[in-house]
């Protein structure tokens, strides 16, 4: 069993086959949450949700860039080999 929050609140969302998550965060962090989830019109699970999106869409995006970098960079060693 979890302790009790002691000031946290906690930030859950499911939606249809989705699996809930459950977060701690201070009152604070969920007032920011909330403002800035109020002035983008959605709610502060949706903004959460695509925060957890973003961050997990990066790591792809780095190496795809790295890639992209690494064989333009060797274009010529690479079509010298070829």
């Amino acid at each position: 069993m979890l302790p009790a929050p002691d000031r946290h609140e906690c930030l859950c969302y499911h939606v249809g086959s989705m699996k809930t998550l459950t977060i701690r965060v201070s009152e604070e962090k969920l007032a920011q949450l909330r403002d800035f989830a109020a002035r983008l019109g959605i709610s502060p699970e949706d903004l959460a949700r695509a925060g957890v999106d973003d961050l997990l869409a990066r790591p792809a995006e780095a190496f795809e860039q790295a890639v992209e970098y690494v064989v333009h960079k060797n274009a010529d060693l690479y079509r010298r080999l070829a």
